[in-house]
Order: C-alpha cells, then structure tokens, then sequence
C-alpha cells in the first residue's frame, strides 16, 4: 500500500512539473518613456532634499543661541 500511494506521488509530481508556464507569452505592458518618471522624481527628490535642509537649517538656529563673546 505505501508503495503504491508513493508510486502515485510521484507521478503526480512529475506530471505537474512537466506543465510549465514558461510556454505562454509574457502579457504586453505599456511602457512609459523612463526618462520622463525619472525627471520628475529627480526634481521631486531635489525639492525634498532642499525642504529637508530648510528644516535642519530652522532646527539648528532655534537649539543653539548666537555665540557672545567670551568675557575676560
């Protein structure tokens, strides 16, 4: 009996893996112009980075007094 139910197993696996997907065709996509979604992501990204610095800029004056002078 085990080796009948082992027998059917493998079969079974073999005879799966013998339908493969990689017959079919790959589903047409609409590419876009890459170039066009990288400029606005580099413009985007450059905007973030120069807000970012902006706020660290604001944060850093608002933590740290103007240096006086030492006194003698």
């Amino acid at each position: 009996m085990k080796s009948i139910l082992v027998t059917l197993f493998v079969a079974f696996a073999l005879s799966s893996g013998g339908c493969s997907r990689s017959d079919k065709q790959p589903d047409k996509t609409v590419q876009t112009t890459p170039g066009s979604n990288l400029r606005a992501d580099a413009e985007r990204l450059q905007r973030a980075t120069a807000k970012a610095a902006e706020e660290r800029r604001r944060a850093q004056a608002q933590l740290s007094p103007t240096p006086s002078t030492p006194k003698p």
